[in-house]
């Protein structure tokens, strides 16, 4: 699918939304906030979803927020949980995509650990890969 110039500059903006939305979730973090830190999470949910309708495919975090995401909150919380879930499923219905080569090996070795730990619970409740979306928002909230 070749990317028009407005279609693109939509992209673009959806992706700088998730980066804000990620710094929000730190800043929630750091003012020990958990409510505010669930709002940017059910954001984050509603904008995997509304790409996923519009594009038909899922459009995950870039390098940059990712990064953001695994330097600056703690392992295995609500929002590492929620970008290892997103891409897990990513993997699974879109198996074309790749991790960017662009991501730094540190996060991508702390990216791939989220992964394998969203793979294994799947595994282990027996249902199939699940959209974040079509799962109850209060799996990712703290």
């Amino acid at each position: 699918m070749e990317l028009t110039p407005s279609l693109q500059i939509v992209l673009d903006k959806a992706s700088c939304e998730k980066q804000w939305t990620v710094s929000c979730y730190i800043l929630g973090k750091q003012l020990k906030c958990p409510g505010f830190k669930n709002a940017c999470i059910d954001l984050l949910i509603t904008n995997f979803k509304i790409s996923h309708n519009l594009f038909n495919s899922i459009a995950g975090l870039n390098p940059f927020a990712i990064e953001l995401v695994f330097n600056n909150t703690e392992s295995a919380c609500a929002l590492q949980r929620l970008v290892a879930d997103n891409a897990i499923y990513l993997y699974a219905y879109y198996p074309k995509s790749s991790i960017d080569e662009d991501m730094r090996e540190d996060y991508r070795r702390e990216f791939m650990l989220q992964m394998a730990n969203a793979g294994v619970r799947l595994a282990r409740s027996g249902f199939p890969v699940t959209a974040s979306w079509n799962k109850p928002r209060t799996v990712y909230h703290e």
